[in-house]
């Protein structure tokens, strides 16, 4: 397989994996996997908030409310199911992928075969237009077919991210499920999930947009600007999971 990720990649998970295997003893710890937890439930949050915004609005609050309320209720029950699933066999399924589209918006009428969407789609504030419903299986069996023959979980958690994003297989909650699907693969190799401060919600998608660009133009090294974005991120987990270990040490 050509080299699509930046060496950084590959150092950061290094970078990790020597971070894991010093600071294990803390993993295993019960109070730590409650912070694992806390930090979950904050990415999940988050990626509520990244793409419905307006739930930050003043306006129809009993409405909006509700709205959130039930979109984080399918989040999680989602979460669950993918990370049982993955942690069982470690690879993405077209059948997961749509399981876990119903479950986060559960009102989309997928095709009842085929689980994919049958319409053409687009994607807001991005100039590109995702593949026609007749292609969009056989996009996600070669997104599957090449996640194989990545090394690391990591490098597979972000390629599995920008490719159902860029594919689009439901009618909504696409970039949902594949933030949600990114962090079920690093829990279940024990790494921190990615939590994508709602804050960011237009870097996010920026560099989603330019990864998007290099994709089509056949660059080389396509996901570095959406890598980058991830990278840093993930950064922020490991500090903020550190420094609740640190606070949690001293109150003991």
């Amino acid at each position: 397989m050509k080299e699509i990720f930046p060496k950084k990649v590959k150092d950061k998970q290094e970078e990790l994996n020597e971070l894991l295997e010093r600071d294990m003893f803390l993993l295993k710890k019960v109070s730590n996997n409650k912070i694992r937890h806390m930090l979950t439930n904050i990415a999940i949050s988050h990626s509520i908030l990244i793409e419905y915004p307006e739930h930050k609005t003043t306006h129809y609050k009993n409405e909006i409310r509700s709205l959130k309320r039930d979109a984080t209720r399918n989040l999680q029950q989602a979460w669950t199911e993918t990370k049982n699933e993955l942690s069982n066999t470690h690879e993405v399924t077209p059948q997961l992928i749509t399981k876990i589209l119903k479950t986060v918006e559960p009102w989309q009428t997928l095709h009842p075969i085929e689980g994919v969407r049958s319409y053409d789609a687009e994607l807001q504030n991005i100039n590109y237009h995702p593949p026609s419903p007749t292609k969009i299986l056989g996009e996600i069996h070669s997104m599957i077919q090449e996640t194989r023959k990545l090394d690391t979980p990591l490098e597979k958690a972000i390629y599995t991210h920008f490719h159902i994003a860029r594919i689009q297989p439901g009618e909504d909650g696409n970039k949902r499920t594949a933030r949600l699907i990114q962090n079920a693969y690093l829990c279940s190799s024990n790494l921190l999930p990615i939590i994508i401060n709602s804050k960011l919600r237009s870097a996010y998608l920026d560099a989603f947009e330019e990864s998007i660009e290099a994709y089509y133009n056949h660059d080389n090294i396509y996901l570095e600007p959406f890598s980058t974005f991830l990278l840093n991120r993930l950064d922020d987990s490991v500090h903020s999971y550190m420094a609740n270990v640190k606070n949690d040490s001293l109150c003991r």
